[in-house]
């Protein structure tokens, strides 16, 4: 994949800024399938441009997808200083959902072109971690079940992502609604309640889950832009 140079000229790094928030907004109206061309357009530059900064199409995806992780890191950096330790992972899992529902590409993104991405992996591995510091939290706090683990919130909002979101369309802030329901079922339960069923699934699992759910082939690493 292409790393950004910290020596990237100014102009160069606003262009490389640009494009990528174009790319993003592209991907997440339109999908995967979005073009080159079209988001040059909307960032104002060349097809020549895109490509001297992102020579494939996949170098331009990782990079759009870095910047999605670093705003869900960010979000639960926000979270972790509510608090109300329920209030706060309520609060990363909404914009969890909010981001799923409003980007039609980031589940594509997740299936296809996640693999192998050391610097996405790390990334990755931070936002696991906060969410797992919350989830703990919540737990100390008797505001969730404690036999309910991180990688259940992420099938969770996985989960209420995937259900409404032909309906989000229609109705803005839909999402929210189930997700509470869902999130009511992982409040603490009385005394004597049954332990959750099963166990919960692994993130290599998980993953395997979502490429079977997009189940298109992606865009190879050498595909041209």
């Amino acid at each position: 994949m292409v790393v950004e140079s910290p020596h990237l000229r100014a102009d160069a790094r606003r262009n490389r800024d640009r494009i990528v928030a174009a790319a993003s907004a592209c991907f997440a109206a339109e999908g995967l399938g979005c073009q080159v061309a079209e988001i040059a357009r909307q960032a104002g530059v060349g097809n020549a441009t895109v490509f001297r900064h992102f020579p494939t199409k996949h170098d331009l995806l990782i990079a759009v997808f870095e910047r999605r992780l670093g705003e869900l890191r960010d979000a639960a950096d926000a979270a972790s200083a509510i608090e109300d330790p329920g209030e706060a992972l309520r609060t990363f899992l909404e914009r969890m959902v909010a981001l799923h529902v409003g980007d039609n590409g980031l589940k594509q993104m997740v299936a296809e072109h996640f693999k192998g991405d050391e610097r996405l992996g790390a990334v990755r591995d931070e936002v696991l971690a906060r969410l797992s510091a919350l989830v703990t939290a919540a737990k100390e706090a008797g505001a969730v079940r404690p036999d309910a683990e991180p990688i259940d919130f992420v099938v969770l909002v996985n989960g209420v992502a995937t259900a409404v979101a032909g309906l989000e369309e229609q109705r803005p802030g839909l999402h929210r609604r189930y997700l509470e329901m869902a999130f009511a079922g992982m409040r603490p339960q009385p005394d004597g309640a049954p332990p959750l069923p099963a166990s919960a699934p692994t993130a290599e699992e998980l993953e395997s889950a979502l490429q079977h759910q997009v189940g298109q082939p992606g865009c190879a690493p050498g595909d041209a832009a």
